[in-house]
Parts: structure tokens; sequence; C-alpha cells
């Protein structure tokens, strides 16, 4: 019995550590990383937290005093103390990451500030908000400075009230004005006003869109400020790039500027799902950039923390939007503010909390970070080992891949280039890797090659000449006898089958011939639904065939991308809903083709795909991005050429003039997107039917 108790105790000793294991590695919060094109997968916790600091501050003698009050915005200085916003008390306070007071600035002067920002000289500028104005101080504190609205003919009817501001290495002011669309305002040292930087484009409404084309410009040019979404952060970083970012933009969040005012960031999406399951997007609203051009952007709409490397590209997010007053280190409520202190910590300021959240990375995180830096900054080789120990940690992030497949590239293994690369989705540096092997097997057998052939033309002269041989005819006649020895017995028993093969060899005429085929197929009846049926399946076999043989330069997806719903939307429902829009207009119409004949016909109207996609595909294998138009431009003429003989389809089946088939097949194609809505308005009721119905009875039986 002893025995069986210590037994049983070990399995729940066991048990215990496995769990408590488990609980270790799981995310303490919502924690994702990104791959290249923004789709989010789970990583483990980035960032861990440690504690809240200024809900309590501290003298240099150790005595605590009364904290923060709404603090709205913080600046962190290279010795790494930090300067606060203290609205609520209305002033400025530096403090150090322990909570430690060091300096007071503005208490009998500002009112309400919101923005904070130090330069490297010490000197402050204090966005006082409640006063609409910026004021300076002298790193000792006193005033040195006090900015109100500029004087200026071209500024009418505006309100200066600063909300965040910033300086950059020459001295200029950048302003957050509070509910200002044009931009952040520039100031010389002195006050003047010097124009407006980073305005956000003018967001419009289909209605507004359609408005614009009757206004004059003058009701243009008044009525774009309206609808110009504000700034709601900015930051500028050590190598001078001027960062904005606004929060309630559909897309291009955030924005990089050069001195020129050009946006960096115009071809970068960094706006990206925050929620997998809830699929709710980021709403970026104040961001910190450090000293390797990493960007820490807080999303304060979801709670969450988003970083980017120097480009612009998703690298992880973490965090909780807390709600209630259960409050916890990492869970943000009103988050507003973030910096990163150069030992790794990273910091965010939390109005709810009156305090600032301090997290500490990860030993993964760190890797990450210092390995993206490093890359960005072309050093390769020094974080091999990281990208190793990374890829242990979590396989699927993609910079790893990207890291060793440069490494990879830089030391001549093109195939380790391409395999990694292929693991990293990115196409350009696979189709590097490509050239490579490429140039490397022509330079290494191209006499060869060019021998062997030489040898087969001579081969075949001389037996043309000599012996009077044609070797091809020989072949195709070998191929033709083959092919008769399999099939006659079969033939000759089983009548039918003669005809179909004879049908299934008349269907790839239409290429050379499509009137013609057309005509036989349906009024000389040389066509069958059966080997319609036929020559459909080897259609689709086919198309999923060339996705599976496309290069990864053409295709990143291949055939992980053929899902059940994608074959059905891409190869299926377009052919049944040009079937049936093509006859439904021949009825009304009253066009000459029968059901039979536009299935027939519209089958065979895909014969170009048929027999040239997978060639096509083959061939994808040998060409790189430099070639890329030769692709596009053969699948280009594959299209066209479907498309072709689908309009030929329809007016030699139906009998009708060049006209009456171009509004026809106008018909066809609005018939068919009818029922496509129609299919999608069935199914959303259906839908919102059974989640009803579902809804109802868990009330019912008392679930809910």
């Amino acid at each position: 019995m002893k025995r069986k108790i210590a037994l049983l105790f070990t399995l729940a000793l066991l048990c215990g550590m496995s769990a408590a294991n488990t609980r270790a590695d799981e995310p303490l919060y919502r924690s994702y990383a990104y791959t290249p094109d923004g789709r989010p997968f789970f990583m483990q916790t980035p960032y861990v937290p440690a504690s809240i600091v200024g809900q309590y501050l501290y003298t240099q003698d150790g005595e605590q005093i009364d904290g923060l009050n709404a603090p709205s915005d913080l600046c962190l200085k290279d010795d790494g103390t930090l300067f606060i916003a203290d609205r609520g008390n209305n002033r400025i306070v530096q403090i150090t990451m322990d909570g430690v007071l060091l300096k007071v600035y503005g208490a009998d002067v500002l009112k309400g500030p919101e923005g904070v920002f130090v330069d490297g000289d010490g000197t402050v500028y204090a966005a006082d908000t409640g006063h609409a104005a910026i004021v300076i101080f002298n790193a000792d504190g006193s005033v040195r400075d006090t900015l109100t609205a500029p004087s200026d003919v071209r500024l009418t009817d505006i309100m200066f009230t600063p909300m965040k501001v910033m300086v950059d290495d020459r001295g200029y002011i950048f302003a957050l004005l509070k509910g200002s669309n044009e931009g952040l305002m520039v100031m010389n040292p002195q006050g003047r006003f010097q124009g407006y930087f980073g305005r956000n484009a003018t967001q419009l409404t289909f209605g507004e869109r359609l408005k614009r084309l009757f206004y004059t410009d003058e009701q243009i040019e008044t009525n774009s400020n309206a609808v110009a979404p504000s700034i709601t952060g900015m930051c500028v970083s050590k190598n001078g790039f001027i960062y904005t970012t606004t929060s309630n933009l559909a897309n291009l969040q955030i924005k990089k500027f050069n001195a020129n005012g050009d946006n960096l960031f115009a071809n970068v999406e960094t706006r990206v799902t925050v929620d997998r399951r809830a699929e709710s997007m980021s709403a970026v609203s104040s961001l910190y950039v450090d000293e390797n051009g990493l960007i820490f952007a807080v999303d304060a709409s979801n709670g969450a923390v988003i970083l980017y490397d120097a480009n612009g590209k998703p690298l992880m997010m973490f965090g909780e939007k807390l709600v209630g007053n259960d409050r916890r280190v990492g869970f943000f409520t009103d988050p507003a503010a973030i910096a990163a202190a150069p030992d790794g910590r990273l910091l965010v300021l939390d109005r709810a909390y009156n305090g600032i959240h301090v997290m500490l990375p990860t030993t993964l995180t760190a890797k990450i970070l210092s390995a993206v830096s490093m890359y960005n900054d072309g050093r390769y080789y020094e974080q091999e080992d990281s990208w190793r120990s990374i890829l242990k940690a979590n396989s699927s992030y993609y910079w790893a891949n990207l890291g060793l497949g440069r490494i990879a590239y830089m030391n001549g293994d093109w195939q380790e280039s391409m395999r990694r690369m292929a693991l990293a989705e990115n196409q350009e540096y696979y189709s590097d890797a490509l050239w490579k092997i490429r140039a490397e097997t022509v330079q290494k057998n191209a006499a060869t090659v060019i021998l062997v052939l030489f040898g087969l033309w001579l081969v075949h002269t001389l037996l043309k000449k000599i012996l009077k041989f044609n070797v091809f005819s020989f072949l195709k006649q070998g191929v033709s006898t083959v092919f008769r020895a399999v099939f006659t017995p079969l033939t000759r028993r089983f009548p039918a089958l003669s005809r179909l093969m004879m049908q299934l060899k008349f269907a790839p005429q239409v290429l050379r011939h499509p009137v013609d085929t057309y005509y036989d197929a349906t009024r000389r009846n040389q066509g069958s639904l059966v080997s319609a049926a036929i020559v459909y399946l080897a259609f689709l076999v086919l198309m999923v065939a060339s996705r599976a043989c496309t290069s990864f330069v053409f295709d990143m997806e291949g055939i992980r991308g053929v899902t059940l719903v994608s074959f059905l939307l891409l190869y299926v429902a377009p052919v049944i809903l040009w079937v049936l829009g093509n006859y439904l207009v021949g009825a009304i119409t009253k066009g000459q083709g029968t059901l039979k004949g536009i299935i027939i016909g519209s089958v065979y109207a895909l014969m170009p795909l048929t027999v040239l996609s997978l060639p096509l595909a083959l061939l994808s294998n040998v060409l790189t991005l430099a070639e890329g138009s030769i692709y596009h431009l053969f699948q280009t003429v594959i299209l066209l050429w479907t498309g072709m003989l689908l309009f030929v389809q329809v007016k030699e089946i139906h009998g009708y003039g060049f006209g009456e088939t171009v509004k026809n097949i106008l018909w066809i194609l609005f018939v068919a997107a009818m029922a496509v809505v129609a299919v999608l308005a069935v199914s959303g009721i259906l839908i919102q039917g059974w989640n009803f119905l579902n809804e109802f009875f868990r009330e019912l039986l008392g679930y809910v």
C-alpha cells in the first residue's frame, strides 16, 4: 500500500512539474511574431513585467512622496533618467528608473502640460497645453523662453494648443497641435513659423469622390482640410529622421520622413493584426525609435506594444487591454508613451496607472533585436549563432532563416541559401541564389551540352542523308504503333470508347481552328458531355500540378496555397457561373446555343490553360526575377488566348454578330456577378439565422 501511495505521489509531483513548465512557456499575455507579409503567429512572451515606476516617488534621501498624476508623455535622456509631463500636477519631473525624483520643472509656470522633450544639452521643452504655449527651460530649471502662437500672415483661424513637442538637430521645433489636420507646425529656434510638416493625405469616402467630379478647384481645396486625419504621435531619431503616427488611418499609420519631407515608408504597410481570434487591427498612437532604428509603438486602442525593424516591418507584438481595477504590470489600460532604454528595458507610460510599466526583454527577444539590428547594418556573420539559437526557440521566426540564408549566400552555398529564403518567404534573395546556381551550371556544362547536341545533329544528318532514315518519323511511327496495339483491341470490343477517343483527340484543335471546332463539336456532334468532363478533369489536375511545379520565385505558396476553398473559387465556381450566365443570357436573347453546347464550348475554351500552364510552370524553375517579364508575358498570352476562345465560343454557339457578342458577354458577366451577390446574401442570412437559433437555445438551456 505504501508503495502505491509513493508511486501516486511521484506521478502527481511529475504532473505538477510538467504543468508548471507548460505555464512558464505560455505567454503571460498575447504575444505574436509576424511573417514578412504581416501574418501573426504565436511566440513566447518577448517582455516580462518588472515593476511600475511613478505611482510613488522618492526623494534622494529615500523619503516617499506623492507620485505622478495623469502623466501624458515621457522623454528618455541619454543618461537613463526620465522626463515626464506630469499633467495632473502641472509640472515636468525628472526621475530615475527607480522612481527617485531629481528635479521639478515649471511647478509654478505650467498648466496641464501634455508633452515634453529634452535635447542633448539638457534643455527641456514643455508643451504647456493649458496655457497654449511651449515653455523652454534651462537645464537648471529656470525658464529660458515661452513661445506662444506665432504671428504670421499665413496662419489664420488656428488654435495653438500644443500637445507634443520635439526638436531636431538644427534646433527647429516641431509642435503637434490639438485638433490640427495640417500636420506638425514647424518653428525656428526663435519661435517664428516655418510651415507645416508631414500632413496626412485626405481620406475620401465614395460619396466625396463622386462630389469631387463636379467640384471646382477652390471647393476641393476648401473641403480637403475637413477630413484629413490628425497626427497622434511623433518622434525624431538620432540620425535625423522624423517619424509620425496616425492611429485612425486605414493604412500607412507610421510614416518616416527625411529632411526633404519624403515619406520613406510610403510603400510599407505598418498596420497589423493584433488579435488572431478577433482579427482586430492596430491603431498606433505613439512611438519611439532607438539608436538602431528599431521602432517601438503603442497601440492604445488594443492595449498592445508593437515592435518594427528599421524598415517598418513588424517584428513582434505583446500586451493586453486591461479593463477594470485589477491592474497588473504589462496589462495596459491607457498607454500614452513609450521608450526603450539602452540596457534593453522597455518603458510604457500608462495614464490610468499614474506610472510607467518597466518591462525586461527575455533572452530570446534580446537576441532577436540585436541580430535584426546587425542584419540591417549588413553584419551578417556576427549573429550566426544567435540566428540558430532563435530557430531552436521558435522555428517559425522568419528573420532567423533570412539571416542564415544571407550567410549561406555569402559562403557560396546557393542550395542552402535557397532553402532558407523559401522558409523566410523572400523571393528576391531566393532568385539571386537561383541565378548563381544557373550561372554556375551553365559554365560547367555548356561545352558538354553543345558537343552532345552537335553529335546528335551530326548523327541525324548522316542517317538522313546516307541511309535515308528519318529519326523523328521513326519515333512518331513507333509511338503510333504502340498506341494502336494498346487501344485497338479495346475499341473493337467497346465501340463507344473509339468514339470517345476521337472526341478527346478532336478537343485540342480548338487552339488552331476555334470556329470550325465549335461548329463541329456542337452542330456535327463531334463533342460530348463525357469527353468535356474528361477534358475538364484534366484541366483541374493540370492546374493543381502547375501550382505545385511553379518556382518559388513566381509563386510563394505553391501547392500549399491550394485549399479546397481556393480550388473551388478559382477553378470550379468561375466555370459554373460562366456556363449558367451564358445559358440564361442566350435564352433571353434567343441565342442558338444549347446547354450541352455551352458546356462543351466553355470547357474547350480552357484548352490554352490546360495545355500550356504546366510547361510554363516547369519553365519558371529556370527563370529568375530578372526574366520575370518572360514568365508574365507567357502567362498573359495564355489568359488572352483563353479569353479570345470564350469570345469565339459565345459568338459561334449562339450565332451572334460581333457587336451582339460584346454586349452579351457583358450581360453574362453581370449575371454572374449578381449570382455571387445572391449567394453571399443568402449565406449571410443563413449564418445569422444559425447564430440566432444557437444563442436562443443556449439561453433556453441555461448555458449563458
